[in-house]
């Protein structure tokens, strides 16, 4: 393992001990495998609207 960056493995350590985080995850990829997704044009629209 590298250590150029151990701010990078603070964060993941964090993320792994949160299990909020692992529940987000855990329902980001189901929500993928799902296919209940936005392309990039659909997110560009949406933050445009919201930008206004």
């Amino acid at each position: 393992m590298r250590d150029e960056d151990p701010g990078s493995l603070e964060e993941t350590l964090d993320v792994l001990a949160s299990p909020e985080a692992l529940h987000q995850l855990a329902e980001s990829r189901a929500d993928i495998e799902a296919g209940d997704v936005l392309e990039a044009d659909e997110v560009a629209a949406l933050l445009s609207r919201r930008s206004r």
